[in-house]
């Protein structure tokens, strides 16, 4: 599954949007498919950081483990350290 075709319904900021637009987009697509793997909720990957922590379940914490610096980069618009784990 490609990045598009995950987050095709998934609303996003401008912020969010340009963030992607830049993105390496194969780091894109490759992060997607993980999140597809895993069953995470896309939406929560394109929020901030206090949004991810708020939703983000056991898949999305998965998911997050999975994706490599280079998937990160690309997908996240906020730092994994911003995010409490526990």
């Amino acid at each position: 599954m490609t990045h598009e075709e995950l987050f095709k319904d998934i609303p996003v900021g401008r912020t969010v949007a340009r963030h992607w637009q830049q993105a390496d987009q194969a780091a894109l697509d490759s992060a997607a498919a993980k999140l597809s793997t895993h069953r995470a909720n896309p939406w929560v990957f394109s929020a901030d950081a206090r949004h991810f922590e708020q939703f983000a379940g056991q898949a999305e914490l998965s998911a997050i483990e999975a994706l490599t610096m280079r998937e990160k980069s690309a997908l996240l618009v906020f730092e994994e350290e911003e995010i409490d784990h526990d």
